[in-house]
């Protein structure tokens, strides 16, 4: 993974544009992305600060674990014999995107028939004449 860029680099593109450059012709001089260039003029606009944001981590989960306990209690009702894997995902050792996903995995298995059923629905297949 790649490092971010300077503040003080941000600062002479936001320079650059602040002076008359439009943010593409900043980027293309400073050979940075364009979008970068407009990432960094737009924060310098509305934070006034430079610093890099936090990178990677988890940013999604908190929509699901907001409905954790109507999750948890539909994976109770579907499948009472999994209070191993329920019991850890309350510890926290497993996420609870995790579990849905492993109990989704579940049911899915138990719905559908095995590959085999659908390739033993197949007809033989006839050899090619070659011309």
């Amino acid at each position: 993974m790649s490092k971010a860029l300077s503040v003080d680099f941000r600062r002479r593109v936001v320079k650059a544009v602040a002076a008359g450059a439009y943010c593409r012709a900043a980027a293309a001089r400073f050979e940075v992305g364009v979008s970068s260039a407009i990432r960094w003029v737009a924060s310098a606009r509305t934070r006034g600060d430079l610093s890099p944001d936090k990178r990677g981590g988890n940013v999604r989960s908190h929509r699901i674990d907001e409905h954790r306990d109507l999750i948890l209690g539909w994976i109770v009702a579907i499948f009472g014999g999994l209070s191993d894997r329920i019991d850890r995902a309350e510890t926290g050792s497993w996420t609870l995107v995790t579990l849905f996903v492993t109990v989704l995995a579940a049911l899915t298995a138990m719905i559908m028939p095995p590959p085999s059923f659908y390739f033993g629905m197949l007809p033989a297949a006839e050899p090619h004449d070659r011309l």
